[in-house]
């Protein structure tokens, strides 16, 4: 079994006779129904005194398994009887309890010379089968077949009070501490793994989710260790009240943990104020959890924690609902994962506090809670980062998509008159520095006031969308196409000389000449293109590139249009 805590239920009943009979064959059992228990009156009862007050009546019945007290300063007495079979098995009997939780734990039996004290007994570690002082209380049981016993036994604690007495084998105590480690081993490997995948995601990446995260379930595993008394094996004078102000030491950091992850997951400051502000008036209220527990001890303690622990699952859980309502994907995650959080917390709480019964699953409920969590969170975090390149994915996108609009004419689809500036400034100076050759082709449709005077402008809108899309099938990936101004263009050709621009040209010449369009119903007509080639010569910049090809553009039209003229090499030299 693993750790107990304690709730507050006060069993009331009538007075029975206590006596347990141990069948053969059984390894272990539970004395408490048949036990009864009563708080120390006098506060300073000796067992002789107590036994006097079981047999005068004053004792109350405890008919279950378990015995919940919750918070109380008097210590209590059970007084239990035990009768061991003629053929019990055999080994080492004991007596121990699930719950460490208790500043002294005395067990007294009765011999015939009156009540005697029983010492502490030792566990055997299963790992190396050595014997050591076990974390919970343990006394070995002095057995003689057939006699009944009478035992007394004496608790006390400032924490909350949980009775789970168990009678057992040693061999059943090696199988239970097996058990135990089994089961503490997944739970702190599951953790483990995820704090250190944590830790790593936080150092590649160097967002802070994963950094609070990661503080998360260091508080986590430390509180657990705290809870079933791992720290005892090198802290073995550790007192309660230490102990428990250890503990508030870890509801704090936790409380940190999960409000300082939340409010940079959620990305509350940029994207809600309002639940930003509430997340960091429990970020301030965090550390007063380990000072109440100085100045008002440590019943007050739990209530205080259990008070801001449901403030901070409220403000969690609706920072959560309104990122989802946003439209933050990733909470469809997290709101899952903190439900059963704080849920299993409430669970765990509700029975500390005697709401609920205590049980095995009300018992190991915050557990198995935050081991769920720890795995819903890290698939959350995973699926974050999806989120987030997805998210700058489309913003990468988005801006690409409106540096696009910025830098094309509407109208042709090409390259607009501010990114041919900026495109063959830059052209210019990799041909210098590299030695490429680079040319550059100047396109004016012929006549084309006149087209638009005859058949208006919207036909002449659709000439100029048709030449954009010939200009841009006569042109390679590396060349760049641009509206120039009007009924004018150019191409700046990368790597291509004066020859293999002209081609271009030719061909795109060639290829307008045979375009025919409708400017309106049954009507037909053409429209040809003059054009200007000009290669970038040793001392050229863009201005003079761009006036030499201008130059032989308007030799074309000189020369009759509908023509490509090249800028003679003594031109360029």
């Amino acid at each position: 079994m693993m750790w107990r805590w304690i709730v507050l239920i006060l069993l009331l009943g009538m007075n029975s006779v206590v006596a347990v009979s141990l069948h053969p064959g059984q390894e272990r059992f539970n004395p408490l129904p048949a036990a009864s228990w009563a708080f120390d009156a006098e506060q300073g009862w000796q067992p002789e005194q107590a036994w006097d007050a079981y047999r005068g009546g004053d004792f109350s019945p405890a008919r279950q398994h378990t015995l919940n007290l919750g918070g109380v300063s008097r210590p209590v007495w059970l007084a239990f009887e035990v009768t061991f079979a003629e053929e019990s098995p055999p080994g080492r009997w004991f007596f121990s309890l699930d719950s460490p939780l208790f500043e002294q734990v005395e067990l007294y039996y009765l011999q015939a010379e009156g009540w005697y004290r029983l010492p502490p007994g030792q566990i055997i570690e299963p790992l190396s089968g050595r014997l050591q002082n076990s974390p919970r209380p343990l006394f070995a049981l002095p057995v003689e077949a057939g006699a009944a016993h009478a035992y007394l036994l004496r608790l006390s604690g400032a924490e909350a009070m949980l009775i789970a007495p168990r009678i057992l084998t040693d061999r059943a105590l090696l199988a239970s501490e097996r058990q135990r480690s089994l089961w503490l081993g997944l739970y702190f490997g599951v953790i483990l793994a995820l704090g250190l995948y944590n830790a790593m995601l936080w150092l590649v990446l160097r967002d802070r989710s994963y950094f609070w995260y990661t503080l998360f379930i260091a508080a986590t595993a430390v509180f657990f260790v705290l809870m079933n008394q791992l720290l005892s094996a090198w802290w073995p004078d550790l007192s309660l009240r230490v102990w428990s102000f250890l503990v508030t030491l870890t509801k704090m950091f936790l409380g940190l943990g999960l409000l300082l992850f939340t409010r940079h997951f959620m990305l509350t400051v940029q994207r809600d104020q309002v639940m930003d502000r509430l997340i960091r008036y429990g970020i301030w209220l965090a550390p007063s959890i380990p000072l109440f527990n100085l100045l008002a001890g440590p019943q007050l303690s739990v209530v205080f924690s259990a008070l801001l622990g449901m403030y901070t699952g409220v403000v969690i859980i609706t920072t959560a609902w309104r990122a989802l309502r946003r439209g933050f994907t990733p909470a469809l995650l997290v709101i899952p994962a903190w439900l059963v959080l704080f849920g299993s917390l409430a669970i765990f709480v509700s029975m500390y506090l005697g709401w609920l019964p205590y049980n095995w699953w009300t018992a190991h409920a915050f557990m198995l809670g935050s081991a769920t969590e720890a795995i819903l969170l890290a698939l959350a975090l995973g699926y974050r980062i999806r989120s987030l390149e997805a998210e700058r994915d489309n913003l990468s996108q988005r801006g690409k998509h409106l540096l696009t609009l910025s830098l094309t004419d509407p109208l042709t689809g090409l390259f607009n008159k501010r990114h041919l500036t900026s495109a063959l400034k830059e052209a210019v100076s990799r041909s210098h520095a590299q030695g490429e050759p680079l040319s550059l082709v100047m396109i004016d449709a012929d006549h084309f006031k006149a087209w638009n005077d005859t058949w208006g402008h919207q036909a002449g809108d659709e000439v100029l969308h048709s030449l954009g899309e010939q200009i841009r099938y006569h042109t390679r990936d590396s060349d760049i196409p641009c509206r120039y101004g009007g009924e004018e263009f150019c191409i700046i050709l990368p790597g291509t000389d004066r020859d293999a621009a002209a081609r271009i040209a030719e061909r795109l010449r060639g290829a307008v000449e045979q375009m025919r369009f409708s400017p309106q119903a049954e009507a037909s007509a053409g429209l040809t293109v003059s054009i200007g080639v000009a290669q970038m010569a040793p001392g050229d910049d863009m201005y003079s590139l761009i006036s030499r090809s201008d130059r032989a553009l308007y030799q074309a039209k000189q020369q009759g249009r509908n023509r490509c003229v090249v800028s003679a090499p003594e031109a360029e030299g």
